[in-house]
């Protein structure tokens, strides 16, 4: 998993990436970097799930806590 997050938080488009449990959470930089753009990116990985989500308020502190 974690040679995954070192991945995602270099792929141009993602404002930030962090362990989420046994996920990891993406936060995209705009509405054009889609969830099509970041399953090209990769698209090397495989048993890779993407959904979106809602964030909740364990996503919103750690938002505000990158941003500080």
């Amino acid at each position: 998993m974690f040679p995954l997050l070192q991945h995602l938080q270099r792929i141009e488009g993602i404002e930030m990436a962090y362990p989420f449990g046994e996920y990891h959470h993406v936060v995209l930089q705009n509405d054009t970097t889609s969830l099509d753009l970041l399953k090209s990116q990769l698209q090397s990985t495989q048993e890779l799930e993407i959904k979106p989500a809602i964030p909740d308020i364990e996503d919103c502190f750690i938002y505000a806590m990158q941003n500080n």
